[in-house]
């Protein structure tokens, strides 16, 4: 997803995604909420196929990818818990 952004949001969303790729988990997945030890399925809204798009965080949305590579595809059908969500990852990234 893409939306313009005044320049103080950009910053803060950039300081954010900085914060998450410290804080992601040893699999590369990131967690659910701030503090959450779980390590989830990779969702759409959560997990590691929506979370990067921007050039300056191209390694970290690669290494998105490889997460779903390595946790499998979901198996229903829809953008947010389904495989579509999963393969918005790789769109992204083409």
């Amino acid at each position: 997803m893409d939306m313009k952004l005044k320049p103080d949001e950009v910053e803060d969303v950039k300081g954010t995604l900085q914060h998450m790729i410290k804080n992601h988990f040893p699999s590369g997945n990131y967690p659910l909420s701030e503090g959450s030890e779980s390590d989830p399925p990779v969702h759409w809204c959560h997990g590691a196929p929506g979370v990067f798009s921007d050039e300056e965080f191209l390694q970290a949305a690669v290494d998105a990818g490889e997460v779903v590579c390595k946790k499998g595809l979901l198996k229903r059908v829809g953008i947010c818990h389904c495989i579509s969500g999963n393969t918005y990852v790789f769109l992204a990234l083409y």
